[in-house]
Order: structure tokens, then C-alpha cells, then sequence
């Protein structure tokens, strides 16, 4: 079992984490750094982590870690 965190705790190392937003929304996102700046943003990692992602509007209030993979 996992423990919810604060999002404001969330890693920005390039982590893929799990998010809780509204209305019980779970996604998987990771922190976009800029380069030779020091901000980012988070964006949404759909299937395959491919260049479709979305950058997250979204207000998020907690996040996980990713459970391991099945054996």
C-alpha cells in the first residue's frame, strides 16, 4: 500500500509519479525541467511516456510513487 503525499513534496527530478486531482482523478505525470532555467513543468505521461504528452493545468493535491512492476 502507499502513502499519499503533499504535491508540493513531489520529486522534480524526472520521476514518473502518480497524481490525485479533482473529482478523484489518478494520473502518471513527471516534471519537465527547461533547460538553463530553473523551472519546468509538469506533464502528463499517457501510454509509452511518447511526445504526445499534455502539460497539467490541473490543480493536483497529492501524490505516490509508481507500485513495481507485476513479475
Amino acid at each position: 500500500m502507499m502513502d499519499w503525499q503533499p504535491f508540493e513534496t513531489a520529486p522534480k527530478d524526472g520521476t514518473r509519479i502518480l497524481a490525485w486531482g479533482p473529482k478523484e482523478m489518478v494520473i502518471t505525470i513527471m516534471w519537465h525541467a527547461i533547460p538553463r532555467r530553473d523551472d519546468g513543468y509538469w506533464k502528463l505521461e499517457p501510454d509509452g511516456g511518447t511526445e504526445s504528452n499534455y502539460d497539467i493545468e490541473t490543480p493536483l493535491t497529492h501524490w505516490a510513487p509508481l507500485p513495481d512492476p507485476p513479475q
